[in-house]
């Protein structure tokens, strides 16, 4: 594992996307830092709920969850070649709404630390926290 971040936040949301940017491969001399597997997480404190999630996704992660109330709903690939560096992933939160994620990298192209640019959670707008 190379690394995660957490984000809480404002408003709950039903999560459906991911967009992960980092530095064009042609703007830089070593796009080895660029993540590439990478690992959704929601957190859903609700076990019932959390029991419908985990039998409705179709996502196997890799590893330890991030934390007793979290379900991993995605996983994806950033293709640092790829002429768009800028990358939208789709992810299915099977309908829960939540207030709280984890990104984990799971791995990257090379390099011993990883990158992140600019990293997006899209979502169903479900009101305030």
């Amino acid at each position: 594992r190379k690394g995660q971040i957490g984000v809480l936040m404002s408003r709950k949301m039903i999560p459906t996307g991911i967009t992960i940017e980092h530095i064009p491969e042609r703007a830089t001399l070593d796009i080895t830092s660029a993540p590439r597997r990478l690992q959704v997480w929601i957190e859903v404190k609700d076990s019932d709920e959390r029991a419908r999630v985990e039998a409705e996704r179709r996502v196997i992660c890799e590893g330890e969850s991030v934390g007793k109330n979290f379900v991993c709903i995605g996983t994806v690939e950033y293709e640092k070649n790829e002429f768009n560096h800028v990358q939208t992933f789709p992810i299915n939160a099977a309908g829960t709404v939540t207030s709280k994620a984890v990104v984990r990298v799971w791995s990257n192209w090379g390099q011993e630390y990883t990158c992140l640019y600019r990293l997006r959670l899209h979502g169903e707008d479900k009101g305030p926290r």
